[in-house]
């Protein structure tokens, strides 16, 4: 499966995410004005001789601010957390899809020719490993063929058929990290926030890259931006 089908589902978190850092900004900015508004209406009242606000009513005030604030990015969050989830969703529905076994994908003459007794080559297994890369079913297959022979394969058709086995747990875990890192500032949002919406074109590079790096082959095309996206990422992170 290509990292750029899995990519949109990433992009789309990270804009709902960020939309709703832009959120917590705004409750905070709010949270600043109607405090300082206080702050000046409760000044004045203290140079009358008869005040007319109590500590009571001042303490009570701007509690009330804050609990203003606390509600509208608890709220802003819930409703983030809620498209995160509907995004890894139909993540993982596409991953799923793609590693599960379909009798439809079954090559019946490959499958007739791995059951015919005949010895393949290292040549001959590589060769069906590529012709089959977007296949699982007949890669699984294909690695059935490979254990029960006990054939000696080239350390590369191993590392493709080791990805297999890996069932989508690569790029679960490459979603799940995206999420942990970019929605960082949720968790006790205040103006720190803008440490975490600052990287989020990182986090989605580096979401990007250990997509890349799951994919069943690599081809020179996709080693190339695999490289090319790790230096990236290091002179950022320096």
């Amino acid at each position: 499966m290509k990292y750029t089908e899995l990519m949109k589902f990433i992009t789309t978190t990270k804009t709902a995410i960020n939309e709703t850092y832009t959120k917590i900004e705004a409750a905070l900015n709010n949270e600043t004005e109607k405090k300082e508004q206080l702050k000046q209406m409760f000044d004045a009242d203290a140079k009358n001789i008869l005040p007319k606000y109590s500590r009571e009513y001042v303490r009570q005030a701007y509690a009330d601010v804050f609990q203003a604030y606390e509600e509208e990015t608890a709220a802003a969050v819930d409703a983030c957390r809620e498209t995160i989830k509907a995004q890894k969703a139909a993540f993982m529905d596409k991953v799923n899809a793609f590693y599960r076994p379909d009798g439809k994908k079954i090559d019946a003459d490959c499958v007739t020719l791995l059951n015919s007794g005949i010895k393949l080559s290292n040549t001959e297994i590589f060769d069906m490993v590529m012709k089959y890369s977007d296949n699982v079913t007949m890669l699984r297959i294909i690695e059935k063929y490979v254990v029960d022979t006990k054939i000696d394969i080239p350390q590369e058709v191993r590392n493709i058929l080791w990805r297999v086995s890996s069932n989508g747990s690569k790029e679960e875990r490459a979603f799940d990290h995206f999420v942990n890192l970019a929605s960082g500032g949720f968790n006790h949002p205040d103006r720190y926030f803008y440490l975490y919406q600052g990287r989020l074109d990182v986090y989605e590079d580096e979401a990007r890259l250990e997509l890349m790096k799951a994919e069943i082959v690599r081809d020179e095309e996709l080693l190339t931006k695999i490289r090319e996206t790790e230096q990236e990422l290091h002179k950022l992170n320096i």
